[in-house]
């Protein structure tokens, strides 16, 4: 049992690391897309991530390099809506 409570601190301090690096840098597009992965993934919260998600592709949309990763984060909201 102490072994759920202390993963699940560990979440919420992830989550707070994660809120406190996008309100430093909003526009990063690795810090968005990792807020993103986690919301989905481990906070179970797909609508909450599909901003996020959305996000990240308007922060990439001119960035060839990410395209095979834009690809993915596409494939991801169309499954979670």
């Amino acid at each position: 049992m102490a072994r759920r409570g202390a993963g699940r601190n560990n979440l919420d301090l992830a989550f707070k690391a994660l809120g406190a690096a996008y309100k430093a840098a909003p526009d990063n597009p690795g810090i968005v897309l990792n807020l993103a992965l986690f919301l989905d993934h481990h906070a179970r919260s797909g609508p909450r991530a599909a901003g996020f998600y959305r996000r990240y592709l308007v922060l990439t949309e001119h960035n060839p390099e990410l395209n095979p990763t834009r690809a993915q984060v596409q494939a991801r909201m169309r499954a979670i809506q």
